[in-house]
């Protein structure tokens, strides 16, 4: 495809495959770089109008081309799309099933200056049917253009003034003059309007009367009706223009087509199909199902394990904590109690010493050292004894009971023995001395029946 009429020269790229020029221009022999900021060269002359505006940045980019009527085919799509600009690339959805094309596709031009006139022109110039074109850019695109479009206005309109300056200054007119886009809108509608008449074999084309009668795109009653249904084919195609953009051209596949009456068999075996996929999902929800009860019974039976070897372990600790606290309980009995026998032993060892010590007061001197020498040595007697008797339960293997049984049995005997020895001596005592005892013992302490004071030896 050509340049369109009065766009700035571009520089060199290879031509797109397959799309040929639109009729009635000039086949293209470069295609400019889709990453390329130039837009066009300023015209040499003399006059100066200071600074340039920074040229905006170009970029190829895609336009959604949809309410293409049936009976179009992609040649006549091609040329009719070439009239705006240099395509790079025309992708039309195809039904998959009948190999027929649909009626939306994907194009591609080399700047955003070629996109922007494309939307202007084509919905309200390019009627091929009672609904005009529908032409959308993605997100990206949009907000692309939304920043171009004012900079290469600025951009143009300083060249074309700067250009005109070296015009009337006496410079020769360049071969390829920069054009307003207003002026490329115009020549680019005469070619539309030329298109759409050959098509129609020479009659008038549908809706380019009111297009164009009022001076082409600058019919402001036309534009307004065909902003209206602009308006009116964007709210219906809401949907499928969004679906569609938010994808890249390459990706693209062809929408199903109207599924034609089925026969009864065939409507027979897609509900069987129908209902074993009906029933696969159910298995596959109850399998699920299944499983999930099975993971939380799991889950179930491992915390009450846990929870009763929790509880074992508590068991434990608080019967150990008892163990040792009756332990500790046993040996502060056993101690008390041995703190309390051994206190009644030193009790009885006083008030034996005390009953001994009584009698004494009232023996004279002589019966006193008699008996307290008498008390030693019995006292040293039973310790002998008690020796000698350990010694020999020691000797004999006899358990401690026993041992004890017989060293008390002994001790008693031994006691009963002194106990004969004291009252044999106690006969010897005078009376006068039995009788001042018997006066000074308090009563109930020594036996009345015969006993007499013990007598020194």
């Amino acid at each position: 495809p050509a340049p369109a009429a009065g766009a700035p020269p571009a520089a060199a790229a290879p031509p797109a495959t397959g799309v040929p020029p639109a009729a009635g221009m000039p086949p293209a022999t470069a295609a400019k770089p889709a990453a390329s900021k130039v837009v066009a060269a300023a015209p040499t002359g003399v006059a100066s109008l200071g600074p340039a505006p920074r040229p905006p940045a170009e970029r190829a980019c895609t336009l959604y081309v949809g309410k293409i009527p049936d009976g179009v085919d992609d040649d006549f799509m091609i040329k009719l799309l070439g009239c705006c600009g240099r395509l790079v690339k025309w992708k039309r959805s195809t039904d998959p099933a009948s190999g027929k094309p649909k009626g939306f596709g994907f194009v591609d031009y080399q700047i955003g200056a070629e996109v922007l006139r494309a939307m202007r022109l084509l919905p309200a110039v390019a009627k091929l049917g009672d609904v005009p074109l529908v032409l959308k850019v993605d997100t990206k695109a949009q907000e692309f253009l939304k920043t171009y479009e004012p900079e290469r206005a600025a951009y143009i309109k300083h060249m074309v003034t700067l250009q005109e300056a070296n015009v009337a200054a006496g410079a020769a007119a360049p071969a390829e003059p920069v054009l307003l886009d207003s002026q490329v809108d115009l020549r680019a509608t005469e070619l539309l309007e030329a298109l759409i008449v050959e098509r129609l074999g020479g009659g008038a084309a549908p809706g380019a009367a009111s297009g164009t009668a009022g001076g082409g795109a600058d019919d402001k009653g036309g534009s307004a009706s065909t902003a209206s249904d602009e308006v009116t084919d964007g709210a219906k195609n809401a949907s499928l223009a969004s679906q569609l953009l938010s994808m890249a051209p390459g990706d693209i596949v062809a929408m199903p087509p109207a599924s034609p009456a089925k026969s009864p068999a065939e409507i027979a075996k897609a509900a069987e199909a129908e209902e074993a996929r009906v029933k696969a999902r159910d298995r596959e929800r109850r399998e699920r199902v299944r499983e999930e009860r099975h993971r939380d019974r799991e889950d179930y039976e491992r915390r009450q394990e846990r929870d009763r070897a929790e509880e074992a372990e508590e068991r434990e600790r608080v019967w150990e904590r008892r163990q040792t606290d009756r332990e500790r309980q046993r040996e502060r009995d056993a101690s008390r109690d041995a703190a309390r026998e051994r206190e009644e032993m030193r009790g009885r060892e006083r008030d034996i010493e005390r009953d001994e010590r009584e009698p004494e007061r009232a023996l004279p001197r002589e019966g006193r050292e008699e008996r307290a020498r008498r008390i030693r040595r019995e006292k040293a007697e039973d310790e002998a004894d008690r020796r000698r008797e350990e010694k020999r339960a020691k000797a004999e293997g006899e358990d401690g009971a026993e041992a004890e049984k017989k060293h008390t049995e002994g001790a008693q005997a031994e006691e009963r023995a002194k106990a004969e020895e004291r009252t044999k001596g106690e006969g010897s005592t005078s009376e006068p001395l039995k009788a001042a005892v018997a006066s000074a013992k308090p009563s109930g302490t020594w036996e009345a029946g015969g006993s007499q004071a013990p007598s020194g030896q």
